[in-house]
């Protein structure tokens, strides 16, 4: 075999989360840019995938069962309206991810 590089695991993630961390105290010195809010939003959108991915059923048996309605939208949409969507695609992608799960397990 060819030399293998072996890359300790905690060097990858700091190699990835230093930057990530500059980039992002550097938008927060100004956080009412467009640009700063975007990316800020953005990052933290990324960052709640996992958490979403495990806590997708869970969170949309919660909303199905509030009665809250965002006043921000035309309409007053129940919560569960706008998660429902929102849980089928994270189960889509936890599926894709995890094909050998099982959502209904006895």
């Amino acid at each position: 075999m060819a030399n293998s590089i072996h890359i300790p695991k905690t060097h990858v993630i700091l190699a990835l989360c230093l930057p990530l961390a500059v980039l992002l105290g550097y938008l927060l010195a100004e956080p009412l840019e467009s640009t700063s809010l975007a990316v800020v939003t953005f990052v933290l959108a990324v960052l709640s995938v996992p958490l979403l991915l495990k806590w997708n059923h869970p969170i949309l048996i919660l909303s199905w069962n509030a009665v809250v309605t965002p006043a921000f939208l035309p309409g007053q949409p129940y919560a569960w309206m706008l998660l429902a969507p929102l849980g089928l695609l994270f189960a889509v992608l936890s599926r894709s991810v995890n094909p050998e799960a099982r959502f209904l397990s006895c």
